[in-house]
C-alpha cells in the first residue's frame, strides 16, 4: 500500500527461504582486495 507521497513504504523485501541467518565479516575480504590494489567492495 502506497504513503501520502506515493512511494512505497519500504525498499526492499527481504525473504528467508531457508530458515538460516548468514553473516560474515567482510574485512578479510576488504585486506585482500586492498593487497590486490582494488578498491574495497568491488
Amino acid at each position: 500500500m502506497a504513503e501520502q507521497s506515493g512511494r512505497a513504504p519500504f525498499d526492499a523485501v527481504l525473504c528467508d527461504v531457508d530458515n538460516v541467518i548468514r553473516s560474515y565479516d567482510p574485512s578479510g575480504l576488504h585486506a585482500l582486495e586492498r593487497a590486490a590494489g582494488l578498491a574495497e567492495g568491488t
